[in-house]
């Protein structure tokens, strides 16, 4: 006897993909909100001697501008 299987993946893809176009701006948007974040945290971080606290604050700006970056190309 055959049973149809059952993939998650497939049925998340169904509910998620008609969804997928709404509102994608918001996504650059809130990346752009944390790359100023992340700079303002540098800045914090320098004016206060920390040069060693930057490296998580460097790694989520970069982070962010590529998702901000893609975003303006694929939008």
């Amino acid at each position: 006897m055959l049973v149809p299987r059952h993939d998650s993946s497939l049925c998340v893809a169904h509910i998620r993909v008609p969804f997928a176009g709404i509102a994608a701006w918001l996504a650059v948007v809130a990346a752009a909100g944390l790359c100023l974040v992340q700079i303002g945290g540098m800045t914090l971080h320098l004016s206060r001697g920390e040069v060693r606290e930057i490296g998580l604050n460097i790694t989520l700006l970069l982070l962010a501008g590529a998702a901000v970056w893609l975003g303006t190309v694929w939008i």
